[in-house]
C-alpha cells in the first residue's frame, strides 16, 4: 500500500484526504486517522470536493468525513445537499426501473436491472451510498427491435434511430446497447439497454451468460458476488479504471468475494483480474489470495503503476482514450493470433461510421455511408492518437 504521506507529497494534501477516507469507508483506515489528518493538513476545500466528484464518489466521501473535527462548514453542506438530492434521484430511479420492468413484462420482453442503483443494493446494501447517472438493463439481442418499438410507441427517444431504421444488422452489430432518453420534471433521463458487454473494437466476445451463474437467463436476479466478473469487464476491459468509484467497487467485491468460483473467463480475463489486485492492494491495502490465474508480472506491475498514477493525479471529469484501452488489451492478450485478431477489429472500428460521429442523412444511401469512411478514419486520429 501506498503511505498516505507519499501520497501527500506526490499528488497533493486534498488526494491524500480523498484517499483516506475511501480507505475508512473500506476498513483498511481507523476511522480517528481522518481527524488527525485534516487537523495537521488543512486542505483545500474547494478542491477536495471537485476531487470526490471527478472520481464520483461523493456519497462515500460524505459517509466517512461527516463527523470528523475540523470539517469546513462549507464543504459539510455541499456534501450534504449533493447526499440528499442524490437519494432523491436514486428513489427516482427505483421508481422508473419498476416502470419500465412493467413495461417490457407486458410485452414479453425479459429484462434484467444492471449496474447503477441495483449494484449499490446488491454490493452496499444502500440505494444511495454509490453515485450514479442513468439507468442501466440486460437484454436479449434478439429483443432489440421490438424494444424499439415499444420505447417508441410510449414516448421514448432512441438515439441513433435513424441508424437502427436504415441499417439494423450493421447497428446490433457495431453497438453494445440501446440508449433511450425521456423528458421528465427532473431533466432529461437516460436509459441503456446492453445486449454485449464490449464494443466490436474489443474483439472479445463475452455475453452476460458467460460470467453469470449456470443456466442464468436475462430476468433472473444475482448476487452481488457475481458481479466480479461483470465489473471486471465494464470498469476494467471496457473503460480500463476510469476513476475511484470504479476501484472501490472491485474493492468490495474482493473483501466479500473470496472464492475462486466468482473468477470467470479465466483466459480472457486473468489479466484484468490481476490488475484489480495490484490496484487494489497499492491503493487500499487489500490482499486477494484467491486470484485463480497469474499473468506476467512485470507488465501487470508496470500497467497497475501506470493506473495507479493516473487515477492518483487525476483533476477532471472524463473517460479514458481508446487508444489506452486498445494498448492495454494488446498487452494482455495471449498468443499472436488474438493480438492480430484485435488490431483487425480495432482498424474496421476506425474505419465504420456510427451514429455518434455521421450525420443521420448519410446512413440512407449506402454510397454516403462509404465515401465517410477516411472522414471517420481522420476524426478518429485526431481525438485519440
Amino acid at each position: 500500500m501506498i503511505p498516505i504521506q507519499d501520497i501527500q507529497q506526490k499528488y497533493g494534501t486534498e488526494m491524500a484526504l480523498i484517499l483516506l477516507c475511501c480507505r475508512v469507508f473500506l476498513k483498511t483506515e481507523k476511522s480517528t486517522a481522518l481527524g488527525s489528518f485534516i487537523e495537521q493538513h488543512p486542505p483545500d476545500w474547494q478542491t477536495v470536493y471537485e476531487l470526490s466528484k471527478t472520481h464520483r464518489i461523493r456519497p462515500i466521501i460524505y459517509e466517512t468525513v461527516i463527523a470528523a473535527d475540523h470539517l469546513n462548514a462549507r464543504f459539510k453542506q455541499q456534501l450534504k445537499q449533493f447526499f440528499l438530492n442524490h437519494s432523491l434521484h436514486a428513489f427516482h430511479c427505483q421508481q422508473k426501473a419498476t416502470r419500465m420492468i412493467s413495461l417490457m413484462k407486458q410485452h414479453n420482453i425479459p429484462v434484467q436491472l444492471y449496474k447503477g442503483i441495483h449494484l449499490s443494493q446488491q454490493l452496499y446494501n444502500h440505494l444511495s451510498i454509490r453515485e450514479f447517472g442513468d439507468m442501466d438493463f440486460i437484454v436479449r439481442k434478439e429483443d432489440i427491435p421490438r424494444l424499439v418499438t415499444v420505447l417508441k410507441e410510449n414516448g421514448y427517444k432512441i438515439e441513433g434511430e435513424e441508424l437502427f431504421i436504415s441499417f439494423k444488422e450493421d447497428y446490433l452489430a457495431r453497438q453494445k446497447d440501446v440508449v433511450c432518453y425521456a423528458d421528465t420534471p427532473e431533466g432529461t433521463f437516460l436509459y441503456e439497454f446492453h445486449y454485449k458487454l464490449t464494443g466490436p473494437y474489443l474483439s472479445m466476445d463475452i455475453f452476460f451468460e458467460d460470467l453469470l451463474t449456470p443456466n442464468w437467463q436475462i430476468g433472473d436476479e444475482f448476487s452481488g458476488c457475481d458481479y466480479l466478473p461483470l465489473v471486471t469487464v465494464n470498469h476494467g476491459v471496457a473503460d480500463f479504471y476510469p476513476s475511484l468509484r470504479c476501484i472501490i467497487d472491485i474493492a468490495v467485491l474482493m473483501q466479500k468475494c473470496t472464492t475462486n468460483q466468482h473468477y470467470r473467463l479465466i483466459q480472457k480475463l486473468g489479466g484484468y483480474y490481476a490488475l484489480n489486485a495490484y490496484i487494489v492492494k497499492q491503493l487500499f491495502n487489500i490482499d486477494s489470495n484467491q486470484l485463480p490465474f497469474q499473468r506476467n508480472q512485470k507488465l501487470i506491475t508496470s500497467l497497475g503503476e501506470k493506473i495507479t498514477h493516473r487515477l492518483l493525479k487525476k483533476k477532471e471529469t472524463g473517460r479514458v482514450s481508446t487508444s489506452s484501452i486498445l494498448k492495454a488489451s494488446f498487452l494482455l492478450r495471449d498468443g499472436l493470433s488474438e493480438k492480430l485478431k484485435l488490431i483487425k477489429a480495432a482498424i474496421k472500428y476506425m474505419l465504420t461510421p456510427n451514429y455518434q460521429t455521421a450525420p443521420a442523412k448519410q446512413f440512407k444511401y449506402r454510397w454516403l455511408y462509404t465515401l465517410f469512411t477516411p472522414q471517420r478514419l481522420w476524426q478518429y486520429i485526431k481525438r485519440h492518437v
